[in-house]
């Protein structure tokens, strides 16, 4: 894991696209960011998973659960096209910046 290994806040881009347009179309329009960044903004592990994960993985070091229950994606990066821009197959839609243990977990 990235934060056993003290790796966690390095950091990490990751690129969101599609390989192949829905419904045979030649094209889509990007669409949805205000979602991503309402994603973004309420992201957080609640108590419930945290006891959750606790139970399923018994053997993890206690700080690695406090290290879940303090993530946000306030080092998140986000650049994204312009809402309504014609998007074609195997372009990016959006780039994740951040530290790449919380980058990793929003892939």
């Amino acid at each position: 894991s990235y934060w056993q290994a003290n790796k966690h806040n390095n950091d990490a881009v990751f690129e969101l696209f599609f390989r192949k347009n829905p419904f045979n179309g030649e094209y889509v329009i990007f669409a949805g960011l205000s979602d991503v960044i309402s994603f973004l903004d309420h992201y957080k592990f609640t108590p419930g998973h945290i006891e959750y994960l606790r139970s399923q993985m018994p053997s993890a070091q206690p700080g690695f659960f406090d290290y879940l229950a303090s993530l946000d994606c306030s080092e998140v990066r986000v650049h994204a096209l312009k809402e309504g821009t014609v998007v074609f197959p195997r372009e990016p839609l959006l780039r994740i910046e951040g530290p790449i243990g919380i980058c990793q977990l929003l892939e």
